[in-house]
């Protein structure tokens, strides 16, 4: 479904994939110095709830919360790392109550503030891979959140810092072959390379477009998961799994594009092709631009994966 809101022009859609049911979802608040993009990518059994309920606390948070534009950062991260605390920690009384098996999402949010000097100010928040980014008008793009994926030397860091009291066994950081698991650092935080010389021929699989090869974080026999920090999956807590977010703070212009997406969406194109697609269609209204987007990121999910396999794809489009 695709919702307008012309004031705004935000607009944001989801589409199930090869499924039975859509375990993504979004939400935007309009209005008028102030507008917030969430999108949420659930996994496991209950991972439709888990995204569904990480949805409406955010969305009441926000539309709550009185003059934003006035927090500092540290505001901003603070109150961020509460509500996602919160959020997991209602999730976890679920899980432990057994109402709900497994499962977890993703959580990405983006607060854009248009300040009186027509600049604008974007925070992001986010746990997970649902990644947030800003097209310009001359087709650069950039980052605003940050992927907590195996592979990430930040993640690595984080994790092997952990107070080994506390987490006396940590998350393997691992890439997928057909031969079984192999690290992807070595104990000095070094990415091995002899995998990636020629990936394919050490059976990595390409997971998306961009042939970025199959990770994933190990925790025992407990958890198996694709990414780092998420909300829910609790198991993966005294292994160092984390809900707490990363912000972000970015400045951009008239004329940019913030796009907020699950990874349905950015395993189907390269970076720069998204920005030159969406550049060629930015004088279109923005409610075309979304509807032509997402109808070819599903075509090219179902040439690249097939039909059962395609993922869930949800974009929020954002025109500043």
């Amino acid at each position: 479904h695709i919702i307008i809101q012309r004031m705004t022009t935000i607009a944001g859609s989801s589409e199930k994939g090869g499924k039975s049911n859509n375990q993504d979802t979004f939400f935007f608040l309009p209005g008028g110095r102030i507008n917030v993009l969430g999108v949420f990518d659930g996994h496991g059994n209950y991972g439709e709830e888990a995204a569904d309920l990480a949805k409406n606390a955010v969305k009441t948070f926000f539309a709550e919360a009185k003059e934003l534009h006035k927090w500092t950062k540290v505001q901003h991260t603070t109150n961020m790392g509460i509500l996602f605390n919160n959020i997991h920690t209602t999730m976890k009384k679920h899980f432990q109550s057994n109402d709900w098996k497994s499962g977890g999402t993703t959580a990405t949010i983006v607060v854009v503030i248009h300040n009186d000097d027509g600049s604008k100010d974007l925070i992001t928040s986010n746990v997970g891979d649902s990644s947030a980014m800003i097209f310009s008008k001359e087709s650069n793009y950039e980052f605003l959140s940050e992927n907590h994926n195996p592979d990430s030397k930040k993640e690595f860091d984080r994790i092997r810092d952990l107070d080994a009291k506390e987490y006396p066994s940590i998350l393997d950081l691992v890439y997928e072959t057909r031969q079984g698991y192999q690290n992807i650092f070595d104990q000095n935080g070094k990415k091995i390379t002899k995998f990636l010389s020629n990936p394919w021929e050490n059976g990595l699989t390409p997971i998306n477009v961009r042939l970025e090869p199959a990770t994933c974080a190990v925790g025992g026999d407990e958890i198996r998961i694709a990414m780092t920090r998420s909300l829910g999956d609790f198991r993966g807590e005294k292994y160092g799994l984390s809900h707490t977010p990363t912000v972000t703070f970015k400045k951009a212009k008239s004329g940019d594009v913030v796009c907020v997406a699950s990874d349905g969406l950015w395993d189907n194109w390269k970076y720069e092709d998204l920005s030159s697609y969406l550049t060629k269609l930015k004088a279109k209204p923005i409610e075309s631009v979304l509807s032509e987007t997402m109808k070819e990121t599903v075509q090219r999910g179902i040439q690249n994966f097939g039909e059962e396999d395609i993922d869930d794809t949800t974009c929020v489009l954002c025109f500043l």
